[in-house]
């Protein structure tokens, strides 16, 4: 069962599927962290700016709905080097499907990456 989470103020939604223990997240880009299990399962899910993101995907999903959700899970699928998340809410006993593609971008950096000097890395190694 997957638990939720949507944050209005910070406009970020977490769904992370419960009593999973994750051995890593991962930024795929400026908008997801993917949480990954030791088995390389996707076990959690936080979308930032996730409004401003359902609206240009499906205008069903509003702030509204994302803080009234009665039901949220994910499914992962793979295609190619592509992973395609499908995301599910329930609201006022509705259900709304919607993809989410993900992709791992030769041009996206993570700022966290970014932000580590690669020579002094090396020196201390």
């Amino acid at each position: 069962m997957f638990k939720f989470d949507y944050d209005e103020k910070e406009d970020i939604l977490v769904i992370h599927l419960d009593k999973s223990k994750v051995k890593e997240s991962i930024e795929v880009s400026e908008d997801f962290v993917i949480d990954i299990d030791n088995s390389g399962r996707i076990v959690g899910l936080e979308i930032f700016y996730a409004e401003e993101l359902f609206n240009k995907l499906n205008s069903k999903i509003t702030a509204e709905v994302l803080s009234h959700l009665e039901f949220a899970e994910l499914k992962e699928a793979k295609y190619r080097n592509k992973l395609i998340l499908t995301i599910f809410l329930k609201y006022n006993n509705k259900m709304i499907e919607q993809s989410l593609p993900l992709m791992l971008s030769h041009s996206y950096t993570s700022p966290l990456i970014a932000s580590v000097d690669v020579q002094k890395l090396k020196s201390a190694m």
